[in-house]
């Protein structure tokens, strides 16, 4: 970290959020503002001087004018490599990526959950799932169906099993092609800006051919497969029960494997409009 901190940083921001103060720096002047739109509102850009609990760094490369020779932009997560690319927006994606990564697993007022969220009928639908399950595949059907967008990565919990929106951009893969960064605008979708109670959680990954044919899970059935993606499930356990017991009281969880997503978001629509 002594050899890091001798690089000679020009700027620095400090941000807030689940009860926790990150600090980012860079080394050139002019603070890289496209970061701030990485970060949902949560994250609040702070004026205080206290002591941050984690550090990024990020060490941008200069255009030398010569295609031949490029060097890569470096994003550090304290003293460790974040990530690197030559590309400036990926950089700032895997940077903001990490910094979601340290509050989902950090967090001291809220609990996150591996899970897309659509906001629907003045409540929240989970879509819990490790990736390439096809969770943001379905989030992105579900909102181009007409729910709102809560977030594509995390469910974020109070106390009270509420869902408060993250909304962060989809990732999202075509069969043979690279993963992609998409604005939910882009889906023309809307995102969802109050903390609501959650109706519904939808077990759900994806098999070629088959048809979305859900079992109601119980209660204790939910909080078990939620527990499985749940972040903090060694680091807060007590605190994540007590969430996810007041989700499965308040919710319908169904599981099934379903086919395309398309056909699959209409009929959970139209499961939590009765």
């Amino acid at each position: 970290m002594q050899k890091l901190d001798r690089l000679g940083w020009a700027a620095g921001e400090t941000y807030s959020a689940f009860g926790l103060r990150v600090g980012v720096r860079v080394n050139r002047e002019d603070f890289p503002q496209e970061l701030r739109q990485r970060l949902p509102q949560a994250w609040k850009k702070s004026s205080s001087k206290r002591h941050v609990d984690y550090l990024y760094s990020l060490l941008l490369q200069e255009d030398n004018g010569n295609p031949r020779v490029r060097k890569f932009h470096l994003a550090y997560s304290d003293a460790a490599i974040a990530g690197r690319s030559l590309d400036y927006a990926q950089i700032l994606e895997l940077l903001a990526s990490d910094m979601h990564r340290f509050a989902a697993e950090f967090s001291r007022t809220k609990i996150f959950v591996h899970a897309g969220v659509v906001a629907w009928k003045n409540r929240a639908i989970l879509v819990p799932g490790k990736s390439f399950s096809g969770k943001s595949t379905l989030v992105a059907e579900l909102v181009r169906a007409g729910a709102g967008y809560c977030s594509d990565e995390y469910a974020v919990l109070d106390a009270k099993g509420r869902v408060h929106p993250y909304p962060l951009r989809l990732s999202l893969r075509d069969s043979g092609k690279p993963q992609k960064s998409v604005d939910i605008s882009d889906l023309g979708g809307r995102a969802a800006t109050k903390p609501m109670p959650v109706g519904g959680v939808i077990f759900a990954s994806y098999q070629h051919g088959e048809c979305w044919n859900p079992r109601q899970l119980t209660a204790g059935e939910t909080v078990l497969k939620l527990f499985e993606h749940t972040v903090q499930a060694r680091t807060r356990p007590r605190e994540a029960l007590n969430a996810l017991q007041k989700v499965a009281a308040q919710s319908v969880a169904l599981e099934s494997v379903r086919g395309e997503a398309s056909g699959t978001a209409a009929a959970i629509l139209q499961k939590f409009s009765l």
